[in-house]
């Protein structure tokens, strides 16, 4: 009877953990479930926004044309200057003394509205338009299209979210990133003439 009575309970047991652990493997899923469509609907939400800003930066960019003052503003609002400040000196910052630095954080917002310019036109019949979004290491990856007179470029911005606002960290036309570009440019003219020439360069290229 002792015997009996132990195999029942013994099967009982067993019954229990095999519950537990479907339970558990239930609960589980469903919590990846749940961290995996939250998840997505938060990339989903970043990629739109991400989207929207380079939309308003085009459209922005396009009304005022050629308008130096006007573009550099743009890119002020719609770049993260900072970021790129960082990528582009990296190891060669320690040679610009303060106010070097200053004037160098100063005239690229104006650097980069007259590259902008020069190698989009601003001549197109359209600002441009947003053709899709993708999440890469945390970034945003925006593709775009930009018409002018004689070409329409393909353009792909790199967005971060920087004080709760998506904004450029880079973008590449052709697969060729215009940070990696300009790094080298920039860090071989520091090494070579120093960083006074940096900044010398950027003004010249301004007033061109």
């Amino acid at each position: 009877m002792r015997s009996k009575s132990a195999a029942i309970a013994k099967k009982q047991e067993n019954q229990f953990k095999k519950i537990a652990i479907f339970s558990f493997v239930m609960l589980f899923s469903i919590f990846l479930l749940f961290v995996f469509f939250t998840t997505a609907k938060a990339q989903t939400t970043l990629e739109t926004r991400a989207m929207n800003e380079v939309s308003k930066l085009l459209k922005d960019a396009h009304e005022v044309g050629g308008n130096q003052s006007q573009l550099t503003s743009i890119v002020k609002r719609h770049f993260a200057v900072g970021t790129w400040s960082h990528a582009l000196l990296g190891k060669e910052k320690k040679n610009f003394s303060s106010s070097q630095l200053q004037e160098f954080n100063r005239l690229f917002p104006a650097y980069i509205a007259k590259q902008y310019f020069k190698q989009f036109g601003g001549s197109g019949q359209s600002a441009g338009e947003t053709t899709g979004a993708s999440t890469r290491r945390g970034d945003v990856l925006v593709t775009s299209k930009i018409p002018s007179n004689r070409r329409t470029f393909k353009v792909t911005w790199r967005m971060r979210v920087i004080g709760g606002k998506p904004r450029v960290i880079d973008y590449s036309t052709g697969g060729i990133s215009n940070v990696v570009l300009r790094r080298s440019e920039f860090q071989s003219k520091v090494k070579k003439s120093g960083a006074q020439s940096l900044n010398d360069f950027l003004k010249a290229f301004i007033a061109s």
